[in-house]
């Protein structure tokens, strides 16, 4: 079964389609595990893929949600997508206990100058601890990776790829995604700011085409 428990993010990566809202609506831990029981009891299932942008929106909302989950017992195993930035060795344990086995993180590349660009606020080394934390947890980790930002170079892609191989024991799932510049995004709301020209539009409600190198 699947579950949305929030609107839009409170976190501003300049290429997402989130980037120019903000965190709209956040069902509460307490009202999401009553819903969890309600289905579990009409439908008897015990796998759920909650389908968030971020799940940890605060450290304060994972802790009260999983300490809610392993409270009711509900035996559930379950996966979501999460910010690498706010995660810790304990958080980690704590959900693999409340039954996560399985998290997605927004990574997108490992370049240092890509990730101050993208306002991404990471580092790669706190990247690498937390995809080494996650699989010393026993959660299933994924890295959603993006190719083609505006002004990235094969010296930055050569950096993500160093990067992969260099914790690829730790990684289970690597996504491997074109970046595509979205109306909604700061990138192109914002475009003047970021440098984003040679703009061409096409009828019929197209996606804007952006060449990286001008």
């Amino acid at each position: 079964s699947t579950l949305v428990q929030m609107h839009g993010c409170p976190y501003q990566c300049i290429f997402c389609h989130n980037s120019a809202g903000r965190l709209t609506r956040v069902m509460s831990p307490e009202k999401t595990v009553r819903w969890l029981e309600e289905i579990i009891e009409k439908y008897k299932v015990n796998k759920f893929l909650f389908l968030n942008s971020t799940l940890n929106v605060s450290k304060d909302y994972v802790h009260e949600f999983c300490d809610r989950l392993i409270e009711a017992k509900l035996n559930i195993l379950w996966s979501d997508s999460a910010r690498p930035d706010l995660m810790d060795r304990e958080m980690l344990a704590k959900l693999r206990k409340a039954g996560c086995i399985r998290l997605l993180y927004g990574m997108e590349t490992a370049s240092p100058r890509m990730l101050r660009y993208i306002d991404k606020r990471i580092t790669p080394d706190r990247l690498q601890d937390i995809v080494r934390w996650t699989d010393e947890a026993g959660i299933w980790g994924g890295l959603q990776t993006i190719v083609g930002f505006p002004y990235e170079t094969e010296e930055d892609i050569q950096i993500t790829v160093d990067f992969l191989l260099r914790n690829k024991e730790h990684i289970n799932t690597i996504y491997y995604n074109l970046f595509t510049l979205r109306r909604s995004s700061r990138l192109w709301l914002e475009r003047e700011k970021y440098r984003i020209g040679n703009l061409a539009d096409f009828n019929g409600g197209g996606q804007p085409q952006v060449d990286p190198l001008r």
